[in-house]
């Protein structure tokens, strides 16, 4: 009995060994864009926006003609369209002096809602000589308050109030709070999300990035790989994280304190958890389907590059040839170029790499050769190698107790 006891127990201790390193995600990339069909397009740049002479003409005509909708409207339209062309302050003053006034609830709603946006704009702008960031905060707070799914916005601007400061070692601070969630490897939710009050933290994000290019920064992408990464969706959040890091090396640094010393920012971006007491690297992508994502986050970032350019370029031409920002056929002419994307990358579709074919060099093995050799195991093989193993001990166990076990005695002749 004592025998079976330690396989039942080692048995045990073995399945969460097993939960703890086969945590490779084998989603697939476009199974994890159901719910966001343009999200790919979204993290590699090609994201629809209107040209700053859409948003000039279009405010001069706010400001000069009544737009159908009444006074209110009118003001809500200019000040959306300063706030596109990255004049807060403007709109902040064209649309406070209508708190005082006695609106209907869908436009006080309405009103409030665009004052804690454009002031959180501001503040990622670094505020103004006369608007400070820390006032662009509880400006923001307090226009956010009570509205329809203001706890994100909540979540975030308590991020920019307060967070840890950046450093080597430990997670860098998102705006959810997500650094320290467990990763889920499956498609479908683990429930940390809605249960953190998070559910739908992705559409937050993605809506926020289309919405204004302040938007698109590092700490936004970072977050939203977190997002994807805490709900199952690997791939995703692996592109996202992608375009992060890209965006700091493009100078386009974190707003979280003293970043400046961070010397290398994958090193505190990339999950990470407690493994014997040291903090591991946590992978939940195989590596050829990491590498097959690189590369279609190469050539997706390519074309993105590819279209933003040709879209610039048309709307130079557009306007110079007399066609006014805001004509609703200024885009009729305009041809997308043709795109080189390689099909979405699919786990069991990806060759395994070619083995080199050169003679191997002799030498002398060492003990410290061998260790260094196998210091990493194939996660999924090794692994499978140890339930077998413990299975068999297990069955060994059965007999051997089924063996020596007393028996009834039988009938006395």
């Amino acid at each position: 009995m004592r025998i079976l006891a330690t396989s039942l127990l080692a048995l045990t201790v073995l399945c969460g060994a097993v939960h703890a390193c086969c945590i490779w995600d084998n989603d697939f990339l476009e199974d994890e864009m159901l719910p966001w069909p343009d999200a790919l397009d979204t993290v590699a740049g090609r994201i629809e926006r209107q040209p700053a002479a859409y948003y000039e003409t279009r405010l001069d005509k706010a400001l000069r003609e009544t737009l159908p909708g009444g006074r209110v409207h009118n003001l809500v339209v200019a000040a959306q369209c300063l706030d596109q062309l990255n004049r807060q302050e403007e709109a902040i003053a064209m649309l406070r002096p209508l708190l005082d006034e006695v609106l209907p609830a869908a436009e006080r709603t309405s009103v409030r809602g665009l004052l804690a946006l454009m002031f959180t704009n501001l503040w990622w702008q670094g505020g103004t000589t006369h608007i400070s960031p820390s006032v662009c905060i509880a400006e923001a707070r307090i226009h956010n308050a009570g509205l329809p799914r203001s706890h994100f916005l909540d979540a975030i601007l308590g991020w920019a109030e307060k967070t840890d400061p950046a450093e080597m070692g430990g997670m860098l601070a998102d705006m959810f709070g997500l650094r320290h969630a467990g990763l889920k490897t499956a498609l479908t939710t683990n429930g940390q999300l809605r249960d953190r009050g998070l559910e739908g933290a992705a559409d937050v994000l993605l809506a926020m990035i289309r919405l204004h290019p302040l938007w698109e920064n590092f700490d936004t992408f970072y977050t939203l790989s977190l997002a994807w990464a805490v709900d199952g969706r690997q791939a995703l959040a692996h592109m996202a994280r992608l375009r992060a890091w890209e965006l700091h090396a493009q100078g386009k640094l974190s707003r979280v304190p003293n970043i400046e010393s961070v010397t290398d920012i994958k090193a505190i971006t990339v999950a990470r958890q407690p493994t014997m007491g040291v903090m591991k690297d946590m992978t939940p992508l195989e590596p050829k389907y990491r590498a097959a994502l690189d590369e279609c986050y190469a050539a997706y970032r390519e074309y993105g590059n590819a279209w933003q350019a040709a879209r610039r370029d048309y709307v130079a031409n557009t306007l110079a040839a007399g066609t006014a920002g805001d004509d609703p056929a200024f885009w009729a002419g305009f041809k997308v170029p043709r795109p080189s994307l390689p099909a979405l990358p699919r786990p069991e579709l990806i060759p395994a790499p070619k083995p080199i074919e050169t003679a191997p060099a002799v030498k002398e093995t060492t003990n410290e050769d061998a260790t260094a050799e196998s210091e990493e195991p194939d996660n999924g093989t090794s692994t499978w190698i140890m339930v077998i193993a413990l299975l068999s001990l297990l069955a060994v166990g059965f007999f051997v107790n089924s063996r020596t076990s007393p028996k009834e005695p039988g009938p006395t002749p």
